[in-house]
């Protein structure tokens, strides 16, 4: 897909992503394991006769759970996460 933007012409690329997503942090001297499936999108617009990447957005929803250790829980959470990259003017 292409379309007119500020004189660059962009390309989009559309990426469908799924895995599992693990972390591990600390708070308190305790560890905290967080862990699950995850699935989203990634977009990727790009200036093709400049050569360069414009932004990228991804959007990821993670269902799973967070586990403590030393206090001997685990409960379950829902991670909506997104970030954006771009080039700034």
């Amino acid at each position: 897909m292409k379309k007119q933007r500020t004189n660059l012409t962009d390309a989009r690329i559309t990426a469908t992503l799924s895995g599992t997503r693990k972390m591990t942090t600390q708070s308190q001297g305790m560890e905290i394991h967080t862990s699950g499936p995850y699935t989203g999108t990634q977009v990727l617009y790009f200036a093709v006769k400049e050569g360069y990447l414009i932004k990228e957005a991804v959007n990821t929803k993670m269902t799973g759970n967070i586990e403590i250790p030393d206090q001997n829980m685990s409960f379950p959470v829902v991670m909506n996460i997104t970030s954006s990259n771009g080039v700034v003017k």
